[in-house]
């Protein structure tokens, strides 16, 4: 872990321009900073991270399930089931394509 001011540093401080999150990996990185903001409580900036990171990836199964989280934490049941439904379909379609 890098030493700073006592804070911890996320994607943003690392990749300000959104470097990273441009290439090929950019929706599982995107993903990944969403679920460090689900552990701290902060369900905004996991919203806005899932959302980079389908905007680089619309077929991301990692974004799709912390959207379900954050709506299950948000008491939004509904919206929790579509994006599981969602995360489902394109597990279900990567694995016909997997065994063919």
């Amino acid at each position: 872990m890098l030493k700073g001011m006592g804070t911890t540093k996320t994607v943003f401080d690392f990749d300000p321009l959104g470097a990273l999150a441009g290439g090929a990996g950019g929706a599982i990185l995107w993903a990944r900073q969403g679920r460090i903001y689900v552990d701290r409580g902060d369900l905004v900036g996991a919203l806005q991270s899932y959302q980079r990171s389908l905007e680089a990836d619309m077929d991301c199964v990692e974004a799709w399930i912390g959207l379900s989280e954050v709506f299950t934490k948000m008491q939004d049941r509904r919206r929790a089931e579509n994006c599981l439904d969602v995360a489902r379909r394109i597990r279900s379609i990567s694995a016909r394509h997997a065994t063919a």
